[in-house]
């Protein structure tokens, strides 16, 4: 059986939040999804990849909207990642269009991103926050958010 997760990261890869600030973004996500079994804040030294786990499916271009096939996409993973320093530079050009763009910012049909930090409410239990919502996240937090929804 599938767990479902939230996880709410910074739009901004590189950005951590201070620890107060971190604590009441926690305790709105968890005043947001009561049900949910744990309702965590974790931050990392490097940039991490956040997916959506089974949610995982297609990337298109930001620009054409083309689809970019899952090979090149790997590679580019791959060319960002550094064992030491994690997630460092996430610019790519798309083989569509020539988009000069970042990982970060391709369009993943289910949303998957990069962070330093993320929040996550494990086993929760609706299915979308709403943009209020989200605005009281980024409120807290102190930048904007996405909201990835992983199938685990």
């Amino acid at each position: 059986m599938s767990a479902h997760h939230l996880r709410v990261i910074p739009v901004d890869p590189r950005w951590i939040p201070g620890d107060d600030a971190a604590e009441a973004a926690r305790l709105v996500l968890a005043r947001l999804a009561p049900r949910a079994r744990e309702v965590t804040a974790e931050a990392w030294e490097k940039v991490e990849f956040i997916d959506a786990g089974g949610n995982f499916d297609r990337i298109l271009c930001p620009t054409c909207g083309s689809e970019l096939a899952v090979r090149w996409w790997q590679e580019a993973m791959d060319a960002a990642y550094d064992r030491e320093a994690g997630f460092g530079e996430l610019g790519v050009l798309t083989p569509c269009c020539g988009c000069d763009t970042n990982l970060n910012d391709l369009n993943y049909t289910w949303a998957n991103g990069f962070a330093r930090f993320m929040l996550e409410a494990k086993d929760y239990d609706r299915y979308a926050l709403d943009e209020d919502e989200l605005a009281q996240l980024a409120k807290a937090m102190g930048c904007g958010v996405r909201a990835i929804y992983a199938r685990i």
